[in-house]
C-alpha cells in the first residue's frame, strides 16, 4: 500500500514511517514546513512540500490530489489538524482519507461546544464558560487551543474581549487519557518528568472501575454524535475519586503508538478487533533526547528524566536514521522564526499553519 502521511513534521512521524516500511508499505510525506522529523526519514519514499491548509486551503487540497494521482496513493493519513481541512473536502479527495465527518469533528473540537455536549449527556466536566476576566482556581485556554498551547492558571495581559478564551474550574487530581479507534479504546495515565509535552512514561490503568468509566464516556459520546473517527480524550481523576472529562481531540495523537506498536495499519483500517497491552508500564516512543537537549526539562527532574530516557525507545533519534534528529532542530529554529514574525509562542508556532479554528 502507498500511504501519504501529512503533517510529517510530527515528532512521532519517523516511527510510524519505519513501522509501515517494516510491513512493506511505501510512505510519501507531505508538509507545509521546510523541515520536519518525518520529512527526512530514510524509510520514506519521497517528501513533497505543500501549501498551508490554513492560509491556502484550496491550493492545499489541490496539491494533495496531485500527489495522490502522481504517486498512486491508496490512503491519506493526517497527523495533525490539516486532517480537519481534508475532512471538509473529503468528497473531493481522490482516495480514502482517514478522517471523520467534519460536522462531528467541529462539535468535538470546539471546547465550549464539547462542554455543552457533556452537560447534555450527564457527563461530569469542570464548569466551563467564556472567559470575561481573570479569577482564581481556574484554567484559561483558547476555545480551539491545541497541545496545551496558551493554557495557563495565571493569565497576564490577556485580552478577553474577543470571546476566544475559556475559563474552566481547576480540579486537583491525576491526569488520565484515552485514545480510541473504532472499538479499540486504550485508557492510560502518565508520569511527568519534564515541564513541557510530551509525557515520558505511560502506564496502563489497572483499576477496572476507572477504566470502565472512561470507556463508557467515550462510548456515550460516540453513540450520541455518531462520530467514528480517532478520538483522544483527556480526564482528571479528582482527589475524591470522581472522574471529570476535560476535553476531546478528534484526531490522531501520540497515543496511537501505544495501541499497537507493530501493526498500526490494521488498527487504522479497523482490521484488528483488540488491543494487546502486555506490560503494566508502556515505554513511551517519544523524543526525550531531543527535548532534553533543547532545555525542556526542569532541573529538579533531570536525574529521573535521564534514567527514563535511557530505558525508553526514541521516535526521532536513531543511529541508522540520523536525519530526522538533525531536521528536528532545524524545525525548532523555523518555529522560533514563525513565533517571532507573528508575535506568538514557539508552541503556538508549531501548528500555526495547520490550525483549524472553524468559523473563527
Amino acid at each position: 500500500m502507498r500511504i501519504l502521511l501529512t503533517a510529517s513534521r510530527a515528532l512521532i512521524a519517523p516511527v510510524i514511517i519505519r513501522n509501515f516500511a517494516r510491513y512493506g508499505h511505501e510512505v510519501i510525506t507531505a508538509d507545509s514546513m521546510r523541515f520536519g522529523a518525518g520529512n527526512s526519514c530514510n524509510k520514506r519514499v519521497k517528501h513533497i512540500r505543500v501549501p498551508s491548509c490554513r492560509f491556502f486551503e484550496s491550493d492545499f487540497v489541490h496539491a494533495i490530489n496531485n500527489i495522490v494521482k502522481k504517486e498512486q496513493i491508496n490512503l491519506i493519513l493526517p497527523l495533525g489538524e490539516e486532517g480537519y481541512y481534508l475532512a471538509k473536502h473529503r468528497v473531493e479527495l481522490l482516495c480514502e482519507c482517514f478522517v471523520g465527518d467534519i460536522e462531528k469533528i467541529e462539535l468535538l473540537h470546539d471546547k465550549m461546544a464539547f462542554y455543552s455536549l457533556c452537560m447534555k449527556l450527564g457527563i461530569k466536566a469542570p464548569h466551563t464558560e467564556i472567559a470575561k476576566r481573570a479569577g482564581e482556581n481556574k484554567i484559561y485556554k483558547r476555545i480551539f487551543s491545541r497541545c496545551g498551547e496558551s493554557t495557563t492558571l495565571n493569565p497576564q495581559n490577556i485580552d478577553f474581549s474577543g470571546g476566544e478564551w475559556l475559563a474552566q474550574n481547576f480540579i486537583k487530581g491525576t491526569p488520565i487519557s484515552s485514545f480510541s479507534v473504532g472499538a479499540n479504546t486504550l485508557v492510560y495515565g502518565a508520569r511527568f518528568y519534564n515541564k513541557i509535552e510530551p509525557f515520558s512514561n505511560i502506564y496502563v490503568i489497572n483499576d477496572n472501575e476507572l477504566k470502565q468509566q472512561a470507556e463508557d464516556i467515550v462510548s456515550k459520546i460516540r453513540a450520541h454524535t455518531g462520530y467514528q473517527g480517532v478520538m483522544g480524550m483527556d480526564f482528571i481523576l479528582a482527589d475524591n475519586e470522581e472522574l471529570f472529562c476535560i476535553e476531546c481531540n478528534p484526531r490522531i495523537t501520540s497515543a496511537l503508538l501505544f495501541m499497537d506498536k507493530y501493526n498500526l495499519l490494521n488498527i487504522l483500517l479497523k482490521q484488528s478487533n483488540s488491543v494487546e497491552i502486555k506490560d503494566e508500564t508502556r515505554k513511551f516512543i517519544g523524543y526525550m533526547f531531543w527535548q532534553f537537549l533543547i532545555g525542556g526539562v526542569n532541573p529538579p527532574n533531570i536525574k529521573a528524566y535521564i534514567s527514563a530516557m535511557l530505558r525508553f525507545e526514541e521516535s526521532v533519534f536513531n543511529i541508522y536514521d540520523v536525519k530526522p534528529f538533525l531536521a528536528s532542530y532545524m524545525m525548532n529554529l523555523e518555529w522560533m522564526y514563525i513565533a517571532r514574525k507573528n508575535k506568538i509562542t514557539v508552541q503556538e508556532a508549531a501548528s500555526y499553519d495547520i490550525q483549524y479554528n472553524q468559523s473563527n
